[in-house]
């Protein structure tokens, strides 16, 4: 049995937590928390970009 990271074990974690409020984390999301936890972004770079996101829609 391979073991997880502890990465993938936060991940499960709050996939469980969402998955109990009938909730899900979307692709982008889960593409983001992998960034964060490679350090390929930080989390003032994510929030940033999600800004812009949500300016384009309205």
């Amino acid at each position: 049995m391979k073991t997880k990271s502890a990465f993938e074990q936060r991940l499960q974690c709050l996939e469980g937590t969402f998955a109990a409020e009938n909730m899900t984390i979307t692709p982008s999301t889960h593409s983001a928390l992998k960034q964060l936890e490679s350090g390929k972004a930080n989390c003032q770079q994510l929030v940033a970009a999600a800004k812009q996101r949500h300016m384009r829609k309205q």
